[in-house]
């Protein structure tokens, strides 16, 4: 019986690590984003004209636009967990 708590306790330790290993990472992808925000929002108000920023802000758009069309096709498939955001 000691042996099936030690199992037990075993697995209980294995999944809180899973949890903290889980969260730890979308902590980073948080702050990774952040990051990435804040440092594409501060290049931009020092680096691009105004005509730069719309031209940016177009393509941007453009770009989801078709992310948003790949997302409504697979979605209808049930397969959005082979979507690739980088085609």
């Amino acid at each position: 019986k000691s042996l099936e708590i030690i199992q037990r306790r075993e697995e209980q330790a294995k999944q809180k690590i899973s949890t903290y290993e889980t969260e730890a990472i979308n902590d980073i992808k948080k702050i990774s984003t952040t990051v990435a925000i804040q440092s594409a929002r501060t290049f931009i108000q020092t680096n691009l004209d105004k005509k730069q920023n719309i031209s940016l802000i177009k393509n941007a758009q453009s770009k989801l636009k078709k992310i948003e069309h790949k997302v409504e096709i697979l979605s209808k498939k049930g397969a959005l967990e082979n979507f690739n955001t980088n085609e």
